[in-house]
């Protein structure tokens, strides 16, 4: 698929790799001036390649705030001087961030990295006549690029306001002192703050102690896009345990999520009952988990703890998430749509010998995140004898994509030899898109352990296929064998399907082959390459489907699955068929003229 964000600065590509002992197990690769340590973990990163988007790391280039020459972000050995980034389904991403100027003007807002806000500069939301204060973690953009953050300002009175920048034009969705729509005769005070932002430019935020004709009892209030959704005191979440009907008593702040179209919408609060049962999860109304009751779809005997859920999410496709541990046992776990995904002594992913475990760490899990497609990452803490390399992310229960120790080539020569390595994970640092890109804020240590810095880091995880690769491919004037992804669904109805082709010279031309039939012919009609199919051989070459590779060596195509190409004229995929794809393209060796194929994949449509 290709990625349609907006990237505002040139980012550096750089590799993330891991090195590899004679057994297949990777190593903390040490740099050319230190001598070399082998410490085998479990389990292999499978990572794709990653830009270095921002650093405080002394000496990058990426540690020059971007807009402002001559100021860095602050450099220091801290969790906090990047914040945990947020974003948008087709890759905008928002984050809070520090930089190495006076402590009344150090906090910035950065959009796809660049600053849109800086704390002690006039904020144009007040006309220029006040300036913006410290910024809240919580902050959003839409795919639009619409964002949204709260803050105070230096303002005599009513300072606190939820910001917008919609098509370019700042605005307020709401202020201190202003009137409460929902609320009639009611004004917002100074806690206003977990902005969402919906991709209508609408937005949502939590309110706490209003003015007004309430009491006190019922002065915290969650809204979304002019609705009330919730309010203390006053709102009766239904599905609670035993059937009670306790009223809400506060939300917690940055636990508030919402899908861009507005139909889903998640929180974490507490009801005013039993402090022993009324933490609970909420999504559209219901209570979906609640503290003193036992996790559904568990052989868990013990219920969860007191304080025991720890974090909430909700991805783009509706899908929620919690995580926390239990009464008793302390056993830690992860719930995605009330069933149990993971938990203590489980394989890290499907078939792993390396299990999730909390000897070094108590909370045992420390992330989970999703995207539109039901792609989903979570990390946590495993076995491994390796106490360097014993953190993971795995995307979909399939694989590792990323590893504390897994080294970081920061100057972008290719070689990793800047004695860099992933070291900490931040808790819910991250933000996955539809594109399979991890937006992810990580500690950079040294060889030796020594923190250097925060980086914020974009990963290509990759789209696993839905196709089986078949058939040898004859290496191009790349010195590579072309491949070839089938990545969507394999559901029919759904016509979701995108082929793509990669490890392709650059600027050649090329098409997708389609058949029902595999098979293989060497060298045809003069190509370099093998011909991996037969029968009735459809070609992609209709209007604005022939492609170009381009200056990444790649092209990919969203197919239609109601018109398929062939000899005879196109059909239709039905539920039950086999269809094999291939890529054709033009390439040049030793400066004449030839072709060449990719590999084939056989895709099983249901």
């Amino acid at each position: 698929m290709i990625r349609h964000s907006l990237s505002l600065i040139p980012p550096l590509l750089v590799p993330l790799a891991t090195a590899s002992a004679q057994d297949g197990s990777p190593t903390r690769n040490v740099n050319a001036f230190s001598s070399t340590v082998t410490t085998p973990v479990i389990a292999q990163s499978t990572s794709g390649t990653v830009e270095l988007l921002l650093t405080n790391i002394v000496g990058l280039p990426e540690s020059q705030v971007p807009g402002l020459p001559g100021v860095f972000f602050d450099p220091g050995t801290g969790t906090t001087d990047f914040d945990r980034v947020y974003g948008s389904p087709g890759g905008n991403w928002i984050i809070t961030a520090f930089a190495d100027l006076p402590s009344d003007e150090d906090e910035l807002v950065l959009v796809n990295g660049t600053v849109v806000q800086r704390e002690g500069q006039p904020g144009p939301w007040t006309g220029g006549t006040e300036n913006a204060g410290s910024f809240d973690r919580r902050c959003d953009v839409n795919d639009s690029g619409d964002f949204t953050f709260a803050t105070n300002t230096d303002g005599a009175a009513n300072d606190d306001y939820i910001v917008t920048n919609v098509g370019g034009a700042w605005g307020f969705a709401a202020r201190e002192g202003d009137a409460i729509g929902p609320l009639p005769g009611n004004t917002y005070d100074d806690l206003i703050d977990s902005p969402i932002m919906l991709a209508s430019g609408a937005v949502g935020f939590s309110a706490d102690g209003i003015d007004g004709a309430v009491p006190s009892t019922q002065d915290d209030i969650l809204v979304l896009d002019g609705t009330l959704l919730l309010q203390e005191g006053v709102s009766i979440p239904a599905g609670q345990a035993a059937g009670a009907m306790e009223f809400m008593e506060n939300f917690d702040l940055s636990d508030f999520f919402a899908t861009e179209d507005g139909a889903n919408w998640l929180i974490q609060g507490d009801l005013t009952g039993d402090s022993a049962s009324d933490d609970v999860v909420i999504l559209n109304g219901n209570v979906v988990l609640q503290e003193g009751t036992i996790v559904p779809g568990s052989t868990f005997t013990d219920p969860i703890d007191f304080a025991g859920i720890f974090a909430v999410y909700l991805d783009e496709g509706g899908n929620w998430f919690a995580r926390g541990d239990n009464d008793v046992s302390s056993v830690d776990w992860i719930v995605r749509n009330g069933t149990l995904l993971k938990t203590l002594g489980d394989p890290i992913f499907a078939g792993a010998t390396e299990v999730f475990d909390d000897t070094t760490f108590a909370p045992g899990f420390f992330m989970h995140i999703g995207n539109s497609f039901g792609d989903y990452i979570i990390g946590g803490v495993t076995n491994s004898v390796n106490l360097d390399a014993n953190a993971v992310l795995v995307k979909n229960d399939e694989r590792v994509i990323c590893r504390e120790g897994d080294p970081v080539d920061l100057d972008g020569n290719g070689m990793l030899d800047d004695d860099a390595f992933i070291g900490t994970f931040g808790d819910d640092d991250g933000h996955l898109d539809d594109d399979g890109m991890l937006y992810l804020v990580v500690q950079i240590e040294d060889a030796n352990g020594d923190v250097r810095g925060q980086a914020v880091l974009r990963m290509d995880t990759g789209t696993p296929s839905i196709g089986t690769n078949y058939c040898t491919a004859v290496p191009n004037s790349t010195g590579t064998t072309g491949v070839i992804a089938a990545i969507g669904s394999a559901m029919a109805s759904d016509n979701d399907v995108t082929l793509i082709a990669t490890d392709l010279p650059i600027n050649a031309f090329g098409f997708f082959l389609a058949s029902q039939v595999q098979g293989f012919v060497t060298n045809p009609g003069g190509s370099a390459g093998n011909l991996c199919l037969a029968g009735s051989i459809g070609r992609y070459v209709g209007p604005g489907q022939i492609q170009t590779t381009g200056l990444e060596g790649e092209f990919s195509l969203v197919i239609d699955l109601t018109n398929v190409p062939q000899p005879t004229g196109p059909v239709s995929v039905m539920a039950g068929e086999n269809w094999n794809f291939q890529a054709w393209h033009r390439d040049s060796v030793g400066g004449s003229a030839t072709s060449n194929f990719t590999d084939a994949t056989s895709v099983d449509f249901l």
